[in-house]
């Protein structure tokens, strides 16, 4: 994935269903990207992200919940978000799913 890669718009929209599909309540279509950059293994580890590579990919979003989600719906969105952000097995999931969204538009994966 490089940075003409993720103006792509259906590798934007892929992005946009694989973290919506992991988020509760949330639609694709009230999902926002608001920022993409590639970041370093290393820069990862350090907790900077001002380098372009394909080791990682930071994604921002904002999100809404849908017309017929609760209102409570927003703080579990946050908890989805704040989990999906730390190693661990949300975060393992949300990079299976937007390997496996990304590979479906053209994508590959590295190698």
């Amino acid at each position: 994935l490089d940075q003409t890669g993720v103006t792509e718009p259906t590798v934007r929209e892929a992005l946009k269903r694989a973290v919506a599909a992991h988020l509760p309540g949330v639609e694709a279509s009230t999902l926002r990207l608001v920022g993409i950059s590639g970041i370093s293994k290393a820069t990862v580890d350090a907790g900077a992200s001002n380098t372009w590579t394909a080791d990682a990919v930071k994604v921002e979003v904002e999100v809404g919940p849908s017309a017929s989600s609760p209102a409570t719906s927003l703080d579990r969105i946050e908890a989805q978000l704040i989990l999906a952000s730390t190693a661990g097995h949300a975060a393992a999931r949300l990079d299976a799913a937007i390997t496996e969204a990304l590979a479906a538009s053209g994508v590959a994966p590295p190698s």
